[in-house]
């Protein structure tokens, strides 16, 4: 058996490492020869607000922070994050907890695409689904709207999310925060 000195080793592992990395380059899809799945994301970090209520809070909102994958062939979504609802005018340092909790999806009721062509790896689109805000309300139907603001692709609605509470009634979008679906493919 032969020695290899430092600098013959360091060059062969280099070229090996460099055609064993190349299929990477081109995505995961790609190294692995695998079709598109599917499969798709979504997230939001954004505020929504509902109408007051009668003896209760003047200015309903709720926070979001969610995030997870979405498989409208299949029928699934999955995901999770946090919510906190506030009674909060928007003035900074007013704002008032109410109560929190996490928040999961239970159940993908639609998915509509057809506003634009994606840009990168943002899709344009309504997602439907019935969600669980843990210690608020079960079985809550949830609008995610994700628009593309900059490039003028929009689903007629704004962006951000809606959802249906009983006490509260219809939370819709402040336009405070930000909401994202991803091409298929895209799974975080």
């Amino acid at each position: 058996m032969s020695q290899m000195d430092r600098k013959t080793l360091i060059k062969r592992a280099g070229v090996g490492a460099g055609a064993l990395a190349m299929p990477a380059a081109f995505g995961a899809a790609s190294a692995f020869g695998l079709p598109p799945n599917g499969q798709r994301f979504y997230a939001a970090v954004a505020f929504s607000q509902a109408p007051p209520v009668t003896g209760g809070p003047a200015n309903p909102r709720i926070a979001v922070n969610i995030c997870g994958n979405f498989k409208p062939d299949a029928g699934w979504i999955k995901g999770g994050g946090n919510w906190i609802l506030m009674n909060w005018n928007g003035t900074p340092g007013t704002a008032v907890e109410l109560g929190s909790g996490f928040w999961s999806p239970t159940e993908l009721v639609d998915y509509t695409t057809g506003f634009g062509s994606p840009k990168g790896l943002i899709q344009a689109s309504i997602v439907d689904l019935r969600a669980d805000f843990e210690g608020l309300a079960n079985n809550v139907p949830m609008r995610l709207i994700c628009n593309i603001g900059p490039f003028g692709i929009s689903t007629g609605q704004p962006e951000g999310w809606k959802a249906t509470i009983p006490g509260y009634g219809e939370f819709v979008p402040i336009g405070i925060g930000i909401t994202h679906t991803s091409v298929e493919g895209a799974r975080e």
